[in-house]
């Protein structure tokens, strides 16, 4: 028995590491064309004042790109309603960027964002009716929707991956989201 296979991966991430490099966020937002982002966290970043060190970095610097909202209600597993949230939210302050900060949940939640947003989705497991979609060369696009994302933990490598992983609440079971371009 002949078996082919195939396998690709490519990853299209830079990684800034180092004292205070969150000072280069606007610059870098400047950068991508930015104007107008959304800042994705949790209650917990906010409450240690990391989401607040972020935002002052913004007001120091008087950056172009302004943050015009804060959805700080991501969920551990990055619920699909709290992605249906973000989306919605982030259609109301008429975002064109998102910063995510926090650990795999926040960074995922700001991926599917960016892929609801960019496909003009409003509930996001309307897209993933299977539980699992790839969109690779040539169906998938460049999504023009600048996206910066500060891992606050370390294990997941959601902060390098073309995957976000949604938990669809009503099935009870993990959506995967992966977009490669």
């Amino acid at each position: 028995m002949k078996v082919n296979a195939h396998s690709n991966f490519w990853l299209r991430s830079s990684v800034y590491s180092g004292t205070n490099t969150r000072s280069l966020i606007p610059g870098l937002f400047n950068g991508l064309g930015a104007k107008r982002i959304l800042l994705v966290s949790d209650a917990g970043l906010e409450n240690a004042g990391v989401v607040q060190q972020v935002v002052e970095t913004f007001e120091q610097q008087k950056a172009k790109a302004e943050i015009v909202g804060q959805f700080l209600g991501v969920t551990q597993d990055a619920a699909s309603k709290c992605v249906n949230e973000a989306l919605k939210y982030a259609r109301e302050v008429h975002a064109d960027a998102i910063l995510a900060i926090g650990g795999g949940s926040v960074i995922d939640t700001a991926k599917a964002l960016k892929y609801g947003l960019y496909k003009g989705i409003t509930d996001i497991k309307d897209s993933i009716p299977s539980g699992f979609l790839y969109e690779g060369f040539p169906k998938a696009q460049s999504m023009n929707i600048p996206h910066i994302s500060v891992a606050t933990t370390a294990g997941t490598g959601s902060e390098v991956s073309p995957i976000a992983v949604i938990y669809n609440e009503h099935k009870k079971v993990k959506m995967n989201i992966y977009n490669v371009f």
